[in-house]
């Protein structure tokens, strides 16, 4: 199927190479294909063609992202939230992207930004949680963890961090209480990565293979303190 779809767009942009969403769809293979610098060239060229559609622009922060140009992604994202404010997914691209780059009071604000959107997003919550961590805001992730332990969220992993926030805190430092089992009946996770979805606007032949902006909703880990 992937050889497939990149044979059509190819062909498309042989008879047109000024058509936007050829270069959108043909990126959108390369990247499920984890062909990162080959998606960059192909969504480089759509937000060149376009500069104002979205999808271009968020696509080729994603992808940049991928391949850990983050300053580059930040000014894709950036262009990105510009056509959207209200983007869930662009918000969270520009926590993420400010977070790998050290830059902590920056991916608060996105990371924030992204919780307001959706309160009960666990990924939103633990991305936040993250970046207080990153800036040393310790009872803030602690708080962060705790909602996401209360939103359903009680993996092993999810339970350690909220362990070492807890060590790192003040409070921790004297005597680090458990965390919290969840009260509440576990919710069902909202997926933090996804197949490839439609994209409203896009053509008929490559809305398979638009990536989908969920895939960016990733956790990123705090390091030590």
């Amino acid at each position: 199927a992937y050889d497939e779809a990149i044979r059509i767009f190819e062909e498309l942009l042989s008879e047109n190479p000024t058509l936007t969403d050829a270069y959108l769809g043909l990126g959108g293979v390369q990247f499920e294909l984890g062909d990162y610098s080959a998606a960059e060239v192909n969504y480089a060229r759509a937000a060149r063609l376009e500069p104002r559609n979205f999808t271009a622009q968020f696509g080729h922060g994603q992808v940049l992202e991928a391949l850990q140009r983050y300053a580059e992604a930040i000014r894709a994202y950036q262009l990105a939230l510009a056509l959207r404010p209200d983007s869930l997914e662009a918000n969270v691209g520009l926590s993420n992207s400010y977070f790998q780059s050290d830059q902590a009071n920056s991916a608060i604000r996105y990371a924030e930004a992204a919780v307001e959107l959706e309160p009960e997003l666990i990924a939103t919550r633990l991305s936040l949680a993250s970046a207080y961590e990153l800036s040393g805001r310790y009872e803030d992730a602690i708080a962060q963890y705790e909602v996401a332990l209360e939103l359903g969220d009680t993996t092993p992993e999810v339970l350690l961090r909220v362990i070492g926030a807890y060590m790192k805190s003040k409070r921790g430092r004297k005597r680090p209480p458990p965390p919290r089992p969840s009260s509440r009946s576990p919710r069902r996770r909202p997926p933090t990565n996804g197949s490839v979805v439609p994209t409203s606007g896009s053509a008929s032949t490559n809305s398979r293979w638009m990536p989908t902006s969920r895939r960016s909703i990733s956790i990123p880990r705090a390091g030590p303190a």
